[in-house]
């Protein structure tokens, strides 16, 4: 029979405790690189009441709601000043109540202005006029567009639409009048980035398991022989 040392007591005794610290150290490191290395989904949602013509159809007092979705790793900051951020959408579409849904074709972004805490629908590339501002509200001086928020409801505007925006079904036009707005943002994350999440959670579950089944005892047996 071998004599325990105190020195190898105490180290046994830790080692559990720094294989769960690995394990969490993994864990971390796992997450934080599925949040730097995949983009993720965002739509917007933009609802309000107005009226306008698309095509030639006319329509007068009509909720509508333009749905839009863009990748956060597409993202950029007010220039030249760093108040706000902006995504260019991958696709875009309006439906008008009683009309009916149609494509965008012309580009489109959502911004956050955080200076002003306001969020709005405007056009995307050379001119990037507003198109539609609103609602004004606390949380968006905060909102750098990587994380879901609302719906936050308040006042909007439509404005500036000058028979430039296309869709499917023909030029769509609004009338410059203010609207009650409410705005939303929901971020999905990529297949890829959800996948690395699972194994970061999968490999902590390990370690720990391995840790607390029964390390104890083989450890003892090894230096008590």
């Amino acid at each position: 029979m071998k004599t325990i040392q105190v020195g190898s007591m105490i180290a046994f005794l830790a080692r559990p405790f720094r294989v769960l610290s690995d394990a969490r150290t993994l864990a971390c490191c796992l997450v934080g690189l599925a949040a730097n290395t995949f983009a993720a989904s965002i739509t917007f949602t933009h609802t309000g009441v107005g009226s306008g013509s698309i095509g030639d159809v006319s329509f007068s007092e009509k909720a509508f709601t333009f749905t839009a979705i863009g990748d956060t790793s597409s993202r950029v900051t007010f220039e030249p000043n760093a108040f706000g951020y902006s995504i260019d959408h991958t696709s875009a579409s309006i439906n008008i109540s009683g009309v009916g849904s149609f494509t965008l074709a012309s580009p489109t972004r959502t911004f956050v202005n955080n200076e002003y805490s306001v969020v709005g629908l405007s056009r995307a590339g050379g001119s990037q006029l507003d198109l539609f501002n609103g609602p004004i509200h606390f949380s968006l001086a905060s909102w750098d567009m990587l994380s879901s928020i609302g719906p936050l409801n308040g006042s909007g505007f439509l404005l500036q639409w000058d028979n430039s925006i296309i869709t499917e079904g023909g030029i769509l036009n609004f009338q410059s009048n203010p609207t009650a707005v409410t705005f939303q943002a929901e971020v999905v994350p990529e297949p890829g980035c959800a996948a690395l999440l699972l194994i970061a959670a999968a490999a902590a579950f390990r370690f720990r398991r391995e840790v607390m089944a029964s390390p104890f005892e083989e450890t003892w047996r090894d230096q008590s022989s």
